[in-house]
């Protein structure tokens, strides 16, 4: 089963996804997201694809919807056009061999990056194919996915901050939707082409200073909800909130930059090992 997200921002496109498979009452590791490039004459084209369902099935429409995109040599409105047709065809192939525990459906987050034009974020289903402008959440944890981005999208609006926003949805989901887990595998694609992927190291800091952020801001909703509560409770419960959370992001960024300057140490030795 999956969760996998796609959302626009200013500065681009995210896309996330878990990356466990789940199959009978066994637990696989499963790289879900599959990035892509080819060299055109104005540039590069760049895509990331990662898909919802059958495994061996979201792996193979993958590669086929990539090929369609590299047959258009870079033109955004040919790409969308070849995906349409394409999906016509796929659906009508495979959609008659679905049955109740197998699907043969397409449902596809592709974020693509063309030459001299901006990220765009499709999402692929069935036979249709169709712009995201805002969030989309497929598989079997879409529902919490949803609800958790129809709270805190639109506070994504760059690309850092929507990154932290994709870390932050696919933990709950990983923890609260069954079927869902793994390492969270998060791409963002800029408003330049790049296309780069969130270091774990990154991940891990941003949700641990949520897990901490959730606490401090569960007690101040508590002391606002209640009538009850006074001026000097207000105050003070916005007062131990401000206080935890710039203490605890010091911790975190101490802690994430000694980490990351100990992995570069490490990268050093073993690169100074290999000559």
């Amino acid at each position: 089963m999956t969760i996998a997200t796609g959302f626009t921002s200013r500065g681009g496109i995210v896309l996330g996804c878990d990356s466990e498979e789940t199959t009978g009452s066994v637990k696989i590791p499963k790289e879900k997201m599959t990035l892509y490039s080819k060299d055109v004459h104005q540039g590069k084209v760049r895509a990331a694809i990662v898909g919802a369902g059958d495994a061996v099935f979201c792996d193979m429409i993958s590669a086929e919807l990539w090929k369609e995109i590299t047959l258009a040599e870079g033109n955004i409105d040919s790409i969308l056009a070849a995906l349409k047709e394409k999906l016509i065809k796929i659906h009508a192939k495979y959609h008659k061999f679905s049955e109740d525990a197998v699907q043969y459906e397409v449902d596809a987050l592709i974020a693509l990056s063309v030459p001299d034009h901006h990220p765009r974020l499709f999402h692929a289903q069935g036979p249709a194919v169709a712009e995201v402008d805002d969030y989309r959440c497929i598989g079997y944890g879409l529902e919490l996915g949803n609800y958790i981005l129809a709270r805190m999208w639109d506070f994504g609006r760059t690309i850092d901050q929507a990154t932290v926003v994709a870390a932050y949805l696919l933990q709950q989901v990983k923890t609260y939707v069954r079927f869902c887990g793994g390492k969270s595998h998060i791409v963002t694609m800029t408003t330049d082409g790049a296309v780069s992927r969130v270091h774990r190291l990154e991940e891990a800091g941003i949700l641990g200073f949520l897990a901490e952020y959730e606490q401090f801001v569960a007690n101040a909703m508590v002391v606002l909800g209640n009538a009850k509560s006074n001026e000097d409770d207000i105050q003070m419960a916005g007062a131990q909130l401000v206080h935890l959370l710039l203490t605890y992001r010091k911790e975190m960024q101490e802690s994430a930059d000694e980490k990351i300057a100990n992995l570069h140490s490490v990268m050093e030795q073993i690169r100074k090992m290999q000559k």
